[in-house]
C-alpha cells in the first residue's frame, strides 16, 4: 500500500515536471492538471479506499474504490493524449507525441476490453496490462525528462556583484 502511495503522490510534482520542460511551460495547461488529478485520486484511492479482498466491489470502500479508479484511469489516458498534443509543438521533445497518441489509444482500447470483459476469466490480466500500458509512458518520459539538458532559462542563478 505504502508503494501506491508514493507512486501516486509523485505523479503530482511529475506532471509539474512535465509541463515546466515542454515548451519552456508555454502550452495548455490542461495534460499536467489531468495527470496531476490522476495522481490526487490514486493518493485518495490507496489512503481510504483500498480493494476488496479479491477486488471483488462488495463493501463500500471496495465499491468507492471501483468509483475512484474508473476516472483516475480516463484522467492518466486523457492527459497521455492532451500531452502528444503538447510534446508535438516542441522539437525537443516532438518525437515523443506519436509515441504518447499510440500509448493512448493503446489504453483506451486496452480499457474498453477490460470493462466488457471484467468477469472474464482474463478479466484480472487485461486490468494489469491496461495499467502497464500507462506505466511504461511514465517510465518513457521519466527518462527523457532526466536525460534532456537543463535550460538555463529555467534555473536562475545569483551572482553577486564582486566590486
Amino acid at each position: 500500500m505504502q508503494c501506491y502511495l508514493v507512486f501516486h503522490a509523485l505523479v503530482i510534482p511529475f506532471s509539474y515536471g512535465l509541463h515546466r520542460a515542454i515548451n519552456n511551460g508555454k502550452g495548455s495547461k490542461i495534460a499536467p492538471i489531468l495527470l496531476a488529478g490522476a495522481g490526487v485520486l490514486g493518493v485518495i484511492l490507496t489512503l481510504f479506499f483500498p480493494c476488496d479482498p479479491g477486488c471483488e466491489p462488495v463493501t463500500f470502500r471496495g465499491i468507492m474504490h471501483i468509483l475512484i479508479a474508473i476516472p483516475m484511469g480516463f484522467l492518466i489516458l486523457f492527459a497521455i493524449l492532451a500531452f502528444s498534443r503538447r510534446l508535438k509543438n516542441d522539437k525537443e521533445w516532438n518525437i515523443y507525441s506519436r509515441y504518447s497518441l499510440i500509448t493512448f489509444i493503446v489504453g483506451i482500447l486496452l480499457g474498453i476490453s477490460t470493462v466488457v470483459l471484467a468477469k472474464a476469466s482474463i478479466g484480472g490480466l487485461l486490468e494489469r496490462i491496461l495499467t502497464a500500458s500507462y506505466l511504461q509512458w511514465y517510465v518513457i518520459m521519466g527518462m527523457a525528462l532526466i536525460r534532456r539538458k537543463p535550460r538555463l532559462s529555467l534555473v536562475k542563478l545569483y551572482r553577486p556583484n564582486r566590486s
